[in-house]
């Protein structure tokens, strides 16, 4: 087994460390550093920017995903957060976070179909008059 010292050759007899204490402790804090409110601030806004792209992509599967995901990891995040869990109103809190993320997860799912019927009506169009929609207006 491998082992690891805090202190050169002569600790390595009296205080062996295993790799796996080291990587388990590793994991923990890159766990906890992708609950801060930094990181899933920023992530949730850059995931639902993804999602906004993939459908001016075309990739629906995608935003749908990505919009889900940054909105149920924000969510989490305020449900399981310190200062919800001490409030005297958490139940309300937490009634009013899934109702905030339901209506943002539904207007996102109607935004993606509304783009995807779009895109199907202007190729329709285009087909019937044999003619492209540019950019350009």
């Amino acid at each position: 087994m491998v082992q690891l010292s805090l202190g050169g050759a002569t600790a390595l007899a009296q205080n062996p460390i295993p790799i796996r204490k080291h990587v388990a402790a590793a994991v923990l804090w890159i766990l906890h550093l992708l609950g801060t409110w930094v990181v899933v601030g920023a992530g949730s806004v850059l995931l639902y920017g993804l999602g906004v792209n993939a459908i001016y992509g075309g990739d629906y599967a995608l935003a749908g995903f990505a919009q889900v995901l940054a909105v149920a990891w924000l969510a989490g995040k305020i449900v399981i957060w310190e200062e919800t869990k001490r409030h005297e109103a958490r139940i309300a809190i937490r009634v009013l976070v899934a109702i905030v993320a339901l209506a943002v997860v539904t207007f996102s799912i109607g935004w993606i179909r509304y783009s995807r019927w779009s895109v199907g009506i202007r190729n329709r169009i285009e087909r019937l008059t044999n003619t492209t929609f540019s950019g350009l207006t």
